[in-house]
């Protein structure tokens, strides 16, 4: 979800300002004309704006002004100025959204002109600099379809993610018996032990991660022989499963369905994602609550998925 918020309500405008416009649910002036930002999964913002999306009194010379955008890190395209993977701070108010905030403002108030004679005057016309609040909303479930494992005889692993929101990425390895060194695998025979790591995207500071579940499937539609592999704290210890990093890492040893006729098994993780200031604790208590939850949910249902906890 993307938001918006402004300092121009319209009751203390006899109008809005040129490329900005009414909306009608909060009598507040938006921007409009070639506005546009989006949210990316890596939690930052991409932008495109407009001088006028700066300032409310456009000089007839903006030199001064597009070259304190640019300045400020702006990219300018023409009359568009741009600026793509911008951080963005995060809060919570809600258990299932993590609130991305970008400010949209600029260092430069207006143009400066000096005249010289005996004495040097200089004016500053003031351009009315605009400061306003662009917002991400992220949503704290994230599921990752990690796609096919191949199990047998030198497949290959289908790495793209299917993330919702935010962009975790996943690393896939085989762990040797002997030394204990993982190393980056696209195959395993049976008995081998995968080890999965999940990571965050670098953009999200500040925050705790719980793997909710990781199960298998036969098939690419996620929805045909499902194996637990763990759930919360408790894993499947018939395939040799283990939570090795609550936030983070899991393994388990390579199988096989005896129904399939493929030799891939489909994995998928959930995970709940909160901001922590001590990193340990969820700031919200409402998005800890999930977590707890999920974890009562895994030790009630351990022995109908055939967990240990």
């Amino acid at each position: 979800m993307k938001l918006f918020s402004t300092l121009f309500p319209a009751a203390a405008l006899a109008s809005c300002p040129t490329k900005w416009t009414l909306d009608a649910s909060t009598s507040n002036c938006v921007p409009d004309g070639a506005f546009a930002f989006t949210c990316n999964g890596d939690g930052t913002v991409d932008l495109t704006l407009e001088i006028e999306h700066f300032y409310t009194n456009i000089p007839a010379d903006t030199t001064t002004l597009v070259a304190g955008l640019v300045n400020d890190g702006w990219t300018q395209d023409s009359n568009l100025f741009k600026i793509t993977s911008a951080p963005l701070t995060f809060s919570q108010a809600a258990a299932q959204t993590i609130t991305g905030t970008y400010t949209v403002s600029t260092s430069v108030a207006g143009e400066t002109t000096w005249t010289s004679g005996s004495s040097v005057t200089i004016v500053t016309a003031d351009a009315g600099p605009i400061s306003y609040d662009v917002t991400c909303e992220f949503s704290t479930a994230v599921s990752l379809q990690l796609g096919q494992i191949a199990i047998g005889d030198g497949n290959t692993y289908d790495g793209n993610d299917d993330t919702t929101d935010l962009t975790f990425t996943s690393l896939l390895e085989k762990v040797d018996a002997a030394t204990g060194t993982a190393t980056a695998a696209t195959s395993w025979s049976i008995g081998e032990t995968v080890k999965l790591t999940l990571t965050p995207p670098a953009a999200l500071t500040d925050v705790i991660i719980s793997i909710e579940s990781c199960l298998a499937y036969s098939d690419s539609a996620y929805s045909a022989d499902e194996i637990y592999i763990t759930h919360g704290t408790c894993s499947n210890a018939n395939i040799g499963a283990a939570i090795v990093d609550q936030s983070s890492i899991i393994s388990f040893e390579a199988f096989q369905y005896d129904s399939a006729a493929s030799e891939y098994a489909y994995i998928e993780c959930n995970l709940q994602v909160c901001l922590s200031s001590d990193g340990s604790t969820a700031d919200l208590a409402a998005c800890g609550d999930i977590i707890t939850a999920n974890e009562a949910s895994a030790s009630a249902d351990a022995s109908t998925n055939g967990l240990t906890c």
